[in-house]
């Protein structure tokens, strides 16, 4: 928990010296969410399959975006107790799951948050080339959505969020799936 602190409050150091208040970066990340009232900000998520990007619908899918992240990683961290994850082998593609997690559920993503996705299915292609068609489809899609934003090119958000949840889901398998060959640990003791 102190490294997560550690990692937050180093980037902010100079703000500190110069007599911002030690709860400032929390701050300004929480009041960022009120700065932008769309679901998806030039991103390919759910919200963008389920075209509620307007104001309304932002404050109804809000709470149910924020609600499904957690309820995934409930989920995730249940399984992660029950089973002998292997995190040693598998550090990598779970950062960048839990990062894509994130990006694809939760409210007011924006684009640059897919690009450490990339980078971490980038290395984790490295590591174990099934995760190179992953890191391929998410490096397209990026990139047709990033031209749209800049050339006005006019992409189908719709069909490239399937394409990007179909890619999450063998993501999701290959992780949990695939990637793990422990067995279940019966606890009988609780």
């Amino acid at each position: 928990f102190l490294l997560i602190l550690v990692g937050f409050y180093l980037p902010n150091i100079g703000g500190l010296f110069y007599g911002r208040a030690w709860n400032a970066p929390f701050l300004i990340y929480m009041n960022q969410s009120n700065d932008y009232h769309d679901l998806a900000i030039n991103s390919i998520n759910l919200d963008q399959l389920l075209r509620s990007s307007n104001k309304l619908n932002y404050q109804i899918m809000q709470p149910l975006m924020i609600l499904i992240t957690i309820l995934i990683f409930a989920i995730v961290v249940i399984y992660l107790l029950n089973y002998r994850f292997d995190l040693m082998h598998n550090f990598v593609p779970l950062a960048a799951w839990v990062v894509w997690t994130c990006y694809l559920f939760l409210p007011a993503m924006h684009e640059r948050y897919d690009f450490v996705v990339e980078i971490l299915l980038l290395i984790a292609s490295f590591i174990s080339i099934k995760y190179l068609p992953i890191f391929m489809t998410v490096m397209i899609i990026d990139s047709i959505v990033y031209c749209n934003y800049l050339f006005n090119t006019g992409e189908n958000t719709a069909v490239l969020s399937v394409i990007m949840l179909i890619t999450y889901g063998i993501d999701t398998c290959l992780l949990f799936i695939k990637g793990n060959k422990k067995k279940l640990i019966i606890r009988l003791d609780e």
